[in-house]
């Protein structure tokens, strides 16, 4: 699942912890929209423009992944607009009712 969060001016002049948190949630209300829960998350990547921020990044992704702990990639990737400083993926399997995910 990719989830996609546009720019906005607000969320682009926020500090990129705030950003982080903001793309999180999103992904996790994409994935209770499709029936899932956030516990769901098996995999995320996360590309930045610049790797000093990558401290701020995986600090979020730890609080808000603190015991789901899906694998996780990093990758400094030069971003498609000159405001974006990060995007991120998640991948979530969702179980249907009744397929023995209980």
């Amino acid at each position: 699942m990719l989830i996609e969060v546009h720019s906005c001016p607000w969320v682009l002049s926020a500090a990129l912890g705030v950003i982080c948190f903001f793309m999180i949630y999103k992904i996790e209300g994409v994935i209770q929209s499709l029936g899932g829960q956030f516990k769901d998350v098996v995999r995320t990547r996360v590309y930045i423009r610049d790797l000093k921020d990558r401290e701020d990044v995986a600090r979020v992704h730890g609080e808000r992944f603190p015991k789901i702990l899906p694998a996780n990639t990093l990758i400094q990737a030069s971003l498609v607009g000159g405001k974006h400083l990060v995007e991120m993926e998640a991948e979530a399997i969702v179980m249907k009712a009744g397929d023995g995910s209980d």
